[in-house]
């Protein structure tokens, strides 16, 4: 760190690593100086937006660098097991994107290295940060739409223009790991309590697709499934990342059901409202701020050791075991699978 000011370098450069990069700059604490891709135009013009010094392509290069003191993950999932713990070697802290990995193994090793050296690493969960979140776990702690509640979520879009969300082996995973994992951990952070067994039905709808024709693993796209809580509740959920190109529904269902009342959207941007008996109508906001530059503001008190890190690589791989318990759910035709933490 010099002057104060935490010198930052960001690994990935597509829309999360710019994403990364304008948090990190409007942060007031922290400089972008090193900006690293594979592809060195997308690094070059990163770098240029934000006045990063050094571009690399490899990096190694730049995370071993004695002027890094935070490095910000923002790869597809299955190569942050190699860079978190090249990292966390070169004793550096990390923001690291969601999904944790692809494997619950790379998941391990990932945090036997960061416990090993001792650095803070936070997991890109925005959901969980702002007033509006905040409101949200207040109302479901507290009950006010009474008890057990049902969480639900039904979202479908078409085949990923980013072709690497539907690789199982080197990408993300389809929708079951890059997308629905910010639910699980919402889902959890909400209840206070872990997810216990799930059941899943689905499908590949892009199986066939000549976009995707080139992978030798392609995720599961679209499913139906049913998630219950340690705490009594339910997440029913559907999500489809293979509709034909140019086939986009219109509107998301994001909201909690219960015996009082029911609450959308469940993760606000703005405002919410509680439906009550009679057409009453409960509105809570609007809320103001940047979850991403929330979540980057507790990711360097973190790192002064100022505060507790809120969204933990435990936190993630929680998530991530939810996410293979589908899969299994899935491969055992809707079988009620146990999920193991």
């Amino acid at each position: 760190m010099a002057n104060d000011t935490y010198r930052v370098c960001i690994v990935g450069t597509g829309a999360r690593g710019n994403a990364h990069a304008k948090a990190w700059a409007e942060s007031g604490e922290a400089e972008v100086v090193a900006v690293v891709d594979v592809l060195e135009d997308r690094a070059q013009e990163l770098a240029a937006a934000y006045g990063a010094p050094h571009v690399f392509t490899d990096y190694r290069d730049a995370v071993a660098r004695d002027d890094i003191d935070v490095v910000s993950v923002c790869t597809p999932a299955f190569y942050h097991e190699e860079v978190t713990i090249f990292a966390a070697e070169h004793g550096k802290h990390m923001l690291s994107e969601k999904p944790i990995a692809m494997r619950l193994d790379q998941a391990d090793r990932m945090i036997a290295a960061l416990d090993a050296a001792g650095v803070v690493y936070v997991v890109n969960y925005q959901s969980r940060f702002g007033d509006g979140p905040a409101a949200v776990r207040r109302a479901i702690r507290e009950r006010a739409l009474g008890s057990p509640v049902m969480f639900r979520m039904h979202s479908a879009a078409h085949i990923r223009p980013k072709l690497a969300m539907h690789d199982m082996d080197r990408g993300n995973g389809g929708p079951l790991n890059d997308f629905m994992t910010h639910y699980f951990d919402y889902w959890r952070w909400l209840t206070g309590t872990d997810p216990v067994r799930v059941s899943a039905h689905g499908f590949t709808f892009a199986k066939d697709r000549p976009e995707i024709a080139h992978f030798q693993n392609i995720a599961p796209d679209t499913a139906t499934v049913a998630l219950e809580y340690g705490s009594g509740d339910l997440a029913a959920f559907s999500i489809s990342w293979g509709l034909p190109p140019g086939v986009q529904p219109q509107g998301r269902i994001d909201d909690i059901l219960g015996p009082e009342g029911a609450l959308a959207p469940t993760r606000p941007r703005d405002g919410f409202k509680i439906l009550r008996e009679g057409g009453a109508v409960e509105e809570f906001g609007p809320f103001s701020g940047d979850s991403q530059l929330l979540l980057t503001q507790h990711t360097l008190r973190a790192i002064r050791g100022e505060e507790p890190v809120q969204a933990s690589a435990a936190d993630a791989r929680i998530a991530l075991a939810v996410t293979w318990a589908v899969y299994e759910s899935l491969a055992q035709n809707g079988a009620a699978v146990d999920i193991e933490l």
